[in-house]
């Protein structure tokens, strides 16, 4: 072999060894896969605090990669959640109180949706805008099928408003809601956003809107298990921290939001975007904080206990991972001199200014 043969060689060598080194010891910086079952057949709007966190870097910056898997209805969701199929499940945040009736140690550590994201959406000249429950009299409701927290609310409803029993609820594929009503099969149907604005803007009302009607509500959250808790604090940290800074920034300049939502939906009208995005930060359900507040929790507890769901009151702690005061959440924002893993407990008074989070951006930037 002569000598030129040789240099390659060696050359060829070295960057064998490099390569293996460095499978077997990856980078610091490498962004680690982690992955987010999601409620539903596809994204919906009201899930813009996990898109934007995805789109605008927020994760990346803290070295993590989103690999949303769609997982169908709610108990599919924390189900796979559960199984170690996905680190973190984005549903209704109530499976984890049902979990620690059977057992399991589930938690939710994120507020993703922050009140009951449904507008009653109608083709029906003679059904009203709705201003009290006892309107809805005699009416065929369509819902998403049992277990959904849509489901359960409306059924809810129903049971605990005197004169309602005439109404009756006609359940259907999640996103076939308006086709109940084209087949006159229901008389108002509760959609999500932009199912609700796409709707209005094909001409149908919207007459009922689920935020005013019932308040704070923990309407959908980001959920995860004890276990992974209590093994990776540093994982459930960089996670929320996106997350609440992704929330921020959308208050403080909702530009960053309707970007991110044209994005997502580059065949809707954006007009209908910006009407659906201004409908959600409008009416609270886009939360100002990923911190899950007692009214909130409790609230979507007494849902599940009506239907049966759950057998007994918990207390907030139990399913919502929260220090020991009830002001904390299990959020964890790090210094930029603290290394990651620190565990630290920061009230919501603690976390970033909307104006520290959001001063740095502008659409079009990540």
């Amino acid at each position: 072999m002569n000598r030129a043969s040789l240099k390659s060689l060696a050359i060829l060598t070295c960057l064998w060894v490099s390569t293996v080194a460095c499978a077997r010891h990856p980078q610091p910086n490498a962004a680690r896969t982690v992955t987010i079952a999601q409620w539903g057949q596809e994204k919906y709007l009201i899930y813009l605090p996990v898109y934007v966190a995805m789109e605008k870097g927020l994760f990346a910056k803290r070295g993590l990669g989103i690999k949303l898997t769609f997982t169908g209805n709610d108990d599919a969701t924390f189900a796979a959640v559960i199984s170690g199929s996905a680190a973190f499940g984005v549903g209704d945040p109530t499976f984890t109180a049902i979990s620690q009736e059977k057992g399991f140690q589930g938690k939710v550590v994120a507020s993703i949706v922050d009140g009951v994201a449904l507008w009653g959406v109608t083709n029906n000249p003679r059904v009203p805008v709705i201003d009290k429950p006892s309107q809805l009299a005699n009416l065929r409701i369509g819902t998403f099928p049992p277990p959904s927290t849509t489901y359960t609310l409306i059924k809810q409803l129903i049971e605990e408003t005197p004169g309602l029993r005439g109404t009756r609820i006609v359940s259907a594929p999640i996103g076939s809601e308006v086709a109940l009503l084209q087949a006159r099969k229901a008389d108002i149907v509760m959609e999500l956003e932009p199912a609700a604005s796409i709707a209005e803007s094909n001409g149908f009302r919207v007459v009922y809107s689920c935020p005013r009607f019932f308040g704070p509500f923990a309407f959908t959250g980001l959920t995860t298990t004890q276990t992974l808790i209590e093994r990776e604090p540093d994982l459930i940290q960089r996670v929320v921290s996106s997350i609440q800074e992704a929330v921020v920034a959308s208050h403080r300049n909702p530009e960053i939001a309707m970007e991110v939502a044209k994005k997502l939906f580059p065949t809707l009208a954006g007009i209908v975007l910006e009407h659906a995005v201004n409908r959600m930060i409008s009416e609270n359900t886009l939360p100002q904080s990923v911190a899950v507040s007692d009214e909130a929790w409790q609230k979507a507890l007494s849902a599940r206990i009506a239907v049966g769901d759950l057998k007994r009151p918990q207390a907030t702690n139990l399913g919502s991972e929260r220090e020991s005061d009830e002001t904390a959440t299990f959020t964890q924002l790090s210094s930029p001199a603290e290394p990651r893993g620190t565990r630290r407990w920061l009230p919501p008074s603690a976390w970033p200014s909307t104006a520290d989070i959001a001063g740095s951006y502008s659409p079009g930037r990540g």
